[in-house]
């Protein structure tokens, strides 16, 4: 017995601690158990074969038991798993309507297992429910019932409570949290409606709504059922197709009673207000959840605005008006136009009305009102007016504040305030010509360009701006400060590295310039003609990018001047530790690199001898960064792009090395490792050719580096919980 513990890394820095961590340990009976970190033996050792630790967040493990494939869960559950064929373990969430997350149910665990799912209570001396998929291309359309796949990814979910199973024949049941069969027999269709309430079928025509109990409350005599958004009605027979010509919808209560009579085009439940917009052909009225009439079926159409805000609109001119949430009518005459305005979150109307345009809030108080051709409002903090009087005459306009007082009068013809935008930069608009100002009206760029653009996003913000008739687009900052020249550049693309470059543009006769993140003008080199930013990093001040034909054929790192920082004979791989590295390096700003195999000549008649493995390569010099970049990158023989993609099937032996978006070397080329960047901080070094998993025990090889803080060194260990150290998380753990 060499060890009885194996030595562990794990990390509970800044987590929450789900369970206790259970440590594999080797039995005097030559059998692996768990115990906890006080040596507690928590399950016995009757398992064949070395198990991955029971990490905090591990429900279950797969090992042998009487040389038989198993599945351990922590509550000490052993389900047999014929050939290891069960998929992960997913955790089993409860959602309610539009998948809100309510609760959890820790007692159930889900599994994949062949084409079903099996879902096991781990309180129950486990407890199983088994459910194939539903098929659900292949039923018929009135089968096709709402609700969302079993698995969403990483969890399993049940809805309100409850589980749609289905059986291998398609028909379908339900389960509550105890795993227990609400229906006494399987339907053909159905969903979960609501907390209390399934909608099942037989047959196309046949829906009808039992509760949780699985009593029958809405006989099954519909076309089909829809929950109303009111718990205990339902809307019966809605029209799949046009709402004008199909009139077979009613609204129907769960003790049987018939609220609507089905006989209308459409029934909606109105958002924010009890009431039920009811269409019957062309025409549309109001009615409220017990059926009485608000509305007559007259208007011409009725817009539901949120808030509980409805706009109706009467045929033949006979106007418009404001219905709020309790079916009122807001004004006592109907409005020539009303128009619904959507700013900062809030709701606000536009009216006009015998001449008059006046501004509202949901609460119909009076923001402005004027005697004017058009009044709109612009801002909200403070409120702002744009005015625009005699058309006719001229279309410039003012800008008043809710008081009267003019800020702005005369000095151009429309204004726009897009949300979202840095410092409340404004749109400026003046005969058909664009500028900006700022949020006092303060003129950033004059209205005299064609097109302008804002880099959304950036916290240097740029502003493109081509005038009429020029092919140039010219980058200016958020004060209207121009940024470097453009010689003779045309319309600006994107780029996929953007935090490094901001516009890449074509140049007449050939070639591209780029425009850096700090607005410096840099052509692109000719020998990269074709090739494209595949990652990138970027600090405050500088970055790097990542340049190749593909991912898999990169062939240079560039810093943000476009001096080439890899090392001679360096190329990027793909993958390593079965990690990609091009992740890795977005995330942490660290780039794995190795040593390229050489180059057999290609007049060469016969092949060289392989050569020996080179000892690991010591005080490798750091990359030289001229002052100035070069006009075209200048590689060595053996980092020709046509010899780079070699680099993506590694060879036995050959070094590896890490270095940071600087060029700097953060570990030295060393023969015959992996090296994985878990943060900034920390650098996994696993055997040549390992994987990264969490699954695997290291009798030698594994190693965690510290770098890039103050205590340096390694540390040597038999396991590595990766699942700490996620790329999409942004873990950034260090070592003290």
């Amino acid at each position: 017995m060499k060890r009885c513990f194996f030595h562990l890394l794990l990390f509970f820095y800044c987590q929450g601690i789900q369970a206790q961590l259970l440590i594999p340990f080797l039995g005097q009976n030559g059998k692996y158990g768990f115990a906890d970190e006080q040596g507690q033996v928590i399950h016995a050792p009757v398992f064949d074969d070395v198990v991955e630790p029971f990490a905090e967040n591990t429900i279950a493990v797969d090992c042998h038991k009487n040389r038989e494939p198993v599945r351990l869960f922590r509550s000490g559950l052993v389900v047999p798993n014929p050939r290891l064929q069960m998929g992960r373990v997913l955790t089993v969430l409860n959602v309610g309507f539009n998948n809100i997350l309510i609760d959890s149910f820790d007692h159930l665990v889900a599994m994949r297992v062949g084409t079903t799912f099996r879902i096991i209570d781990l309180r129950a001396e486990g407890k199983t429910v088994e459910t194939f998929q539903e098929d659900y291309l292949n039923l018929p359309r009135w089968a096709k019932t709402p609700g969302f796949s079993l698995s969403n990814g990483s969890d399993f979910r049940f809805q309100h409570g409850l589980l749609k199973v289905f059986r291998s024949d398609g028909r379908v049941n339900f389960v509550d949290k105890n795993l227990r069969e609400i229906l006494s027999k399987d339907v053909a269709a159905g969903f979960v409606a609501d907390e209390q309430h399934l909608v099942v079928a037989e047959s196309d025509g046949r829906f009808g709504v039992v509760d949780r109990s699985g009593k029958v409350l809405i006989a099954p005599v519909f076309k089909n059922l829809e929950p109303s958004g009111l718990a205990g009605l339902f809307i019966g027979n809605k029209s799949q197709g046009s709402v004008i010509e199909n009139k077979a919808c009613g609204l129907v209560r769960t003790d049987g009673a018939i609220v609507l009579d089905t006989v209308y085009s459409d029934i909606e439940k109105v958002d924010g207000a009890e009431l039920l917009l009811v269409r019957k052909g062309r025409k549309t009225g109001l009615y409220d959840l017990k059926g009485h009439l608000i509305e007559p079926i007259e208007a011409e159409y009725i817009y539901n605005q949120n808030f509980g805000f409805l706009i109706s609109k009467w045929p033949n001119g006979e106007g418009m008006n404001l219905i709020n949430r309790h079916g009122k009518r807001l004004f006592a005459q109907n409005a020539a136009e009303i128009t619904p305005i959507k700013l900062a979150n809030s709701l606000f109307f536009k009216v006009k009305s015998q001449g008059w345009t006046t501004i509202l809030d949901t609460a119909m108080m009076v923001l402005a009102r004027d005697s004017v051709e058009n009044l709109d409002l612009i801002d909200t903090n403070p409120f702002l007016f744009m005015v625009r009087k005699n058309v006719s005459q001229s279309r410039l306009v003012s800008i008043q504040d809710a008081a009267g007082k003019i800020i702005v009068e005369n000095k151009f013809d429309g204004l726009w305030s897009p949300q979202g935008w840095p410092d409340g930069l404004r749109f400026t608009y003046l005969n058909n010509l664009k500028g900006i100002s700022d949020r006092h009206f303060n003129q950033i760029l004059p209205p005299i360009f064609e097109e302008i653009a804002l880099e959304e996003g950036r916290l240097d913000t740029f502003i493109w701006a081509k005038k009429k008739g020029e092919a140039l687009y010219v980058p200016y900052d958020k004060k209207g400060k121009r940024r470097s020249d453009i010689d003779n550049a045309p319309a600006p693309r994107q780029e996929s590295a953007q935090r490094v470059i901001g516009k890449m543009q074509s140049i007449p006769g050939g070639g591209n310039m780029a425009t850096m993140f700090d607005g410096a003008q840099i052509r692109w080199p000719d020998s990269l003609d074709g090739q494209r930013p595949w990652a990138t990093f970027r600090s405050s001040s500088a970055g790097a990018l990542v340049i190749g034909f593909d991912p898999k054929t990169i062939t240079a790192v560039l810093d943000h001047r476009f001096r080439n920082l890899l090392p001679p004979g360096f190329g990027v791989p793909e993958n390593s530790a079965d990690e990609q590295v091009l992740e890795r390096f977005q995330q942490f700003g660290l780039l794995v690199i190795k040593k390229l195999p050489e180059v057999k000549p290609i007049a060469q008649p016969t092949p060289k001898p392989s050569p020996k493995p080179a000892e690991p390569i010591k005080n490798e010099p750091e990359s030289v960064i001229a002052d100035t970049p070069p006009p075209e990158l200048v590689f060595s023989e053996e980092f020709s792009p046509s010899s780079r993609s070699s680099i993506n099937t590694p060879a036995t032996g050959a070094a590896c090395g890490v270095i940071d978006w600087q060029g700097k070397w953060i570990l030295e080329p060393k023969i015959g490792v992996e090296f994985l960047v878990l943060s900034p901080f920390l650098i996994a070094e696993f055997p040549a050719g390992a994987r990264s998993s969490s699954h695997t025990l290291y009798e030698k090889g594994l190693r965690l580096h510290r770098v890039q803080q103050d205590e340096k060194g390694y540390l040597e260990t038999n396991w590595l919980g990766r699942d700490r150290f996620s790329v999409h998380e942004g873990n950034t753990m260090r070592i003290g």
